[in-house]
C-alpha cells in the first residue's frame, strides 16, 4: 500500500538543511583524520609481516612467510 502524498518542504528550505547538515558532517570527518588518519587499522600479509619483524629486530636472517603459519 503507497503511503499518502504528503506536502515536500520547499526546495530553499531544503537546501538550507542540507548545507548546513553537510557542514557539520564535513567537520566531523576533518576532526576525525586531524586525530587518527584515514586508516585505522592495516594487516599486513605475510611478507610485510617478516620486512617489518625483520627490521625491528635487526634480524636480516629471519624467515616466517613460506612457513604457511596463518
Amino acid at each position: 500500500m503507497p503511503l499518502e502524498k504528503r506536502r515536500q518542504p520547499d526546495p530553499s528550505d531544503l537546501n538550507r538543511f542540507l548545507e548546513s547538515i553537510g557542514k557539520s558532517l564535513l567537520i566531523v570527518d576533518q576532526k576525525s583524520v586531524a586525530n587518527s588518519g584515514r586508516a585505522k587499522v592495516c594487516r599486513l600479509n605475510r611478507y610485510e609481516y617478516e620486512n617489518t619483524l625483520k627490521h625491528l629486530l635487526k634480524a636480516p636472517w629471519l624467515q616466517l612467510a613460506d612457513l604457511g603459519l596463518p
